[in-house]
């Protein structure tokens, strides 16, 4: 019985090892606190790639990276006063609750998240 759980232990591993190794994913999220334009994205090949085009569907002069994160979740919640703040996290509602902080944090009252993407 031993030895057959051992087997069965080896042949596990061996298919595990086996499995391909998926390529790293970066997101970013661009932001214009003027504008309150909100860019993302979300398969980039880079943390650059996926920050310049964020930033390049903003059409915003003051347009800016705010947030870039990898194999994970990030999140932009804003204020009516102004306040905003990002957070990422291995779960949507992860990154919500650190992006809703942030912007308390940055003296805002009662943070919405606007925006919530993941990483394929």
């Amino acid at each position: 019985m031993i030895i057959r759980s051992a087997s069965i232990l080896v042949l596990a591993a061996t298919v595990a090892m086996a499995q391909p190794v998926s390529a790293d994913t970066f997101g970013a999220i661009a932001y214009s606190p003027s504008k309150k334009a909100i860019s993302y994205s979300v398969n980039g090949a880079s943390r650059s790639a996926a920050e310049a085009t964020a930033r390049s569907g903003c059409n915003a002069s003051d347009c800016r990276s705010a947030l870039w994160f990898k194999n994970a979740c990030g999140a932009l919640a804003s204020a009516s006063g102004g306040a905003w703040g990002t957070g990422w996290g291995n779960t949507q509602a992860l990154a919500s609750q650190y992006a809703t902080e942030t912007c308390e944090k940055n003296g805002g009252k009662s943070c919405k998240v606007r925006l919530n993407v993941c990483t394929p």
